[in-house]
């Protein structure tokens, strides 16, 4: 699923199915989309986690709690049909009250998707003004998205960050994935005045909310892509020319 929202980027409504994805553009407003932007934000927990291990541990429960499982994924799945409706008419009010009911039933999958240190983080949320929110991905780690009225965000952050989270501002990439190529420019690295005119294939990642670990991943790919296409420079000194960027 997340390839699919990199790839594709905006507002979209997927549905996964059996044997096909299909994905549905959401046409939202300027105006709801500039509210949303300054009502949410994310808090990252401090903790990663294994999404595998938790699917694993997931299906483990499903199999002893099949029936009650099931109930919950209909509940996640009717709120996301309302969420985009929310959407789709601006009310704000509303889509932050079905995010904290989706993330109850998210945590009745298995015992590991949340956690001591989350319920609190997330209860601290709420006490300080947070409307509603969710923890994002596979659970039991990752970040936590608040929804809150923009003049109460300061305060929330505050508090959180008093017991260890790290509070991450986001914006919507509208366009997703892109490519291009370039012919024939020139390009000067450094005092060494290297040029080359190889045809280059560029992507954009998108937005990353822990842009220092998505810096270095992109600093390493350059020194690997430089040194392979210019004679003479090793892949140490391409590194410490993508440092400057």
């Amino acid at each position: 699923q997340d390839q699919y929202a990199a790839v594709f980027g905006g507002f979209n409504f997927m549905e996964f199915n059996k044997d096909n994805v299909i994905v549905h553009p959401l046409r939202i407003r300027e105006g709801i989309m500039d509210e949303l932007n300054c009502s949410i934000f994310l808090c990252y927990t401090g903790k990663t986690r294994s999404s595998g291990n938790i699917h694993k541990n997931q299906k483990k429960f499903y199999a002893k709690r099949k029936k009650d499982i099931i109930n919950y994924l209909e509940k996640i799945k009717g709120i996301t049909i309302k969420l985009k409706n929310n959407l789709l008419r601006g009310e704000m009010l509303e889509f932050s009250r079905l995010l904290h009911e989706s993330w109850g039933n998210k945590k009745m999958l298995e015992p590991t998707i949340s956690n001591s240190f989350i319920d609190r983080l997330y209860e601290t949320g709420l006490r300080n003004g947070a409307l509603g929110g969710k923890l994002l991905g596979a659970g039991g780690g990752g970040y936590i998205l608040f929804f809150c009225p923009p003049l109460k965000k300061h305060m929330i952050k505050r508090e959180l960050e008093k017991l260890g989270g790290k509070i991450i501002d986001i914006n919507f990439d509208r366009e997703g994935l892109r490519i291009w190529s370039i012919k024939k420019e020139e390009y000067f690295l450094s005092d060494k005045k290297c040029l080359f005119n190889k045809r280059l294939l560029l992507w954009k990642i998108g937005q990353n909310p822990n842009w220092q670990a998505t810096r270095k991943i992109l600093i390493s790919m350059w020194g690997k892509a430089i040194s392979g296409i210019i004679p003479g420079i090793t892949q140490s000194q391409a590194i410490a020319v993508g440092i400057d960027f």
